[in-house]
């Protein structure tokens, strides 16, 4: 079954996820670097998010602080320190999983995943400046609007992207390890977003994951709850936690907790809800195998989960050096043709920055919001413009055709009047009008004329006439006889 997700109220978000400090945040308009803090998105038991304002680039950003407050405490100049000797270490291994997560992130360039800008130490602490978000969680949508998220089609259009991802990931050894409906957002324009990297760290070979992450029940498979080596963690751990995500989508809870089916499994599966017959049965036997307990039984990869769920292909195009997808975009009608990246906006008051999402590590709700998730309606729209004849006038076409028919006329003209035409004949050089003086009677100045005047040179006289002479006699020569030669 196909579908697209509307909303039947406004994507407005109100000022009131923009929080007051606490008194474990930094004060507004702290100067971090080129950052100035002007609002809290949330708060949790480990980070702070806060939205700022870049001033370098004049743009807003989030800036996340690694700070956990059960092992940790922030002194009055905003220092961050372990809350004593024996804290120091855990404190230490948890800043290098906060910078490590922030690197990663940095590495990747993918549509679906949110886009680092820079992380450094301060304070005895680190900052991760990112993407500021605009949208709704799932968990929100879920809540909200349940019946928008039950629809097989929308589920496969939204998370077509977000499977690509973690292959993504996946492939470059790399895996979340943090799924839930709280770390998946879909933006104004659409795009769903994989937020909050908190477990991610890079597993290289067969080294066994030694720090406990944090884990949120019944999305959290069995093998992140035990230390042992015969429970690896890999892609089908991601496998897990995104079925568990569908699985909450779907019946409106999250599956029971891993360790709470090792015996016996309480977990009621998908195929056998009977309100769900909307829902095709390979799709929900997907969800349920991928949802099993042990590792060997389970999907194996994200891959395999995309063929079981038989998703569309996503097929990777360029944009700004970026993977996108050809499917349908899925915007709504309320929601503006907006790119992935985050505006560049002029300094703003609090209290006029737009409402960003809660991404704190937590399972924290934040007020409900009405923004609609998925449609085609991006795609038909392109499908129109791609269908619809030019509209462009010719009239660049003609005057370049009139422009050409003019010169040839302007040629013809000139070459008609040219050719076939007679040549004039050069008039003849003026005679003289009175003779040359002769030697016997040499140019005199007359006395009418200037005394600046001067008179023409005579000519030079002739040669003298020589007397006629008479013809000369032929001349004969004579030779003497030759004599004979003797030999």
């Amino acid at each position: 079954m196909s579908g697209s997700f509307h909303s039947s109220s406004s994507d407005r978000q109100s000022d009131s996820a923009i929080m007051a400090t606490t008194t474990s945040s930094l004060p507004l308009g702290t100067r971090l670097g080129e950052f100035e803090l002007t609002g809290i998105v949330g708060e949790g038991g480990f980070s702070v998010v806060y939205v700022a304002v870049d001033h370098s680039l004049e743009r807003t950003v989030a800036i996340k602080e690694y700070i956990p407050y059960s092992i940790a405490t922030r002194q009055a100049d905003g220092l961050v320190l372990p809350r004593s000797a024996k804290h120091k270490d855990t404190f230490q291994i948890g800043l290098a999983s906060f910078i490590n997560e922030a690197r990663l992130l940095a590495r990747f360039s993918h549509p679906a995943l949110i886009h680092i800008h820079r992380v450094w130490e301060q304070n005895g602490t680190a900052y991760m400046a990112m993407q500021y978000c605009l949208g709704k969680t799932l968990r929100q949508i879920s809540q909200t609007e349940p019946d928008l998220v039950r629809n097989e089609g929308c589920l496969k259009t939204t998370f077509t992207p977000i499977l690509d991802a973690l292959a993504f990931l996946h492939a470059n050894n790399c895996f979340h390890r943090d799924l839930s409906p709280d770390n998946i957002i879909i933006l104004k324009n659409g795009t769903p977003i994989l937020l909050d990297f908190g477990a991610a760290r890079q597993v290289i070979g067969d080294r066994t994951q030694a720090l406990t992450v944090i884990l949120r029940p019944g999305f959290a498979p069995i093998e992140q709850y035990v230390d042992d080596t015969s429970l690896q963690q890999g892609a089908w751990t991601d496998v897990y936690g995104i079925s568990a995500v569908l699985y909450f989508l779907l019946i409106g809870k999250p599956p029971v907790a891993s360790v709470a089916r090792v015996l016996k499994d309480p977990l009621v599966k998908l195929t056998d809800v009977g309100d769900l017959d909307w829902i095709s049965h390979s799709f929900r036997d997907a969800i349920d195998r991928a949802l099993a307990v042990q590792p060997s039984q389970r999907i194996r990869s994200i891959e395999e989960l995309s063929d079981a769920l038989q998703l569309p292909t996503f097929r990777p195009d360029s944009l700004f050096g970026r993977r996108l997808s050809t499917q349908p975009a899925g915007l709504s009608k309320t929601f503006s043709n907006d790119t992935h990246f985050p505006k560049t906006v002029p300094l703003t008051p609090v209290s006029d920055l737009p409402t960003p999402v809660n991404i704190t590590p937590d399972d924290q709700n934040p007020p409900r919001q009405n923004i609609p998730l998925l449609s085609t309606i991006a795609e038909n729209h392109h499908q129109q413009q791609e269908k619809k004849p030019s509209t462009k006038p010719p009239w660049r076409l003609l005057a370049g055709v009139f422009g050409i028919v003019v010169f040839i006329v302007a040629l013809g003209f000139v070459i008609s009047n040219h050719i076939g035409k007679p040549r004039r004949a050069l008039p003849p050089a003026p005679t003289p009008s009175t003779p040359l003086p002769t030697p016997s009677e040499p140019a005199s100045v007359s006395e009418s004329s200037h005394p600046d005047d001067i008179a023409e040179p005579a000519p030079p006289p002739s040669p003298p006439e020589l007397p006629p002479q008479p013809p000369s006699e032929p001349i004969t020569v004579i030779q003497p006889p030759r004599e004979p030669l003797i030999y």
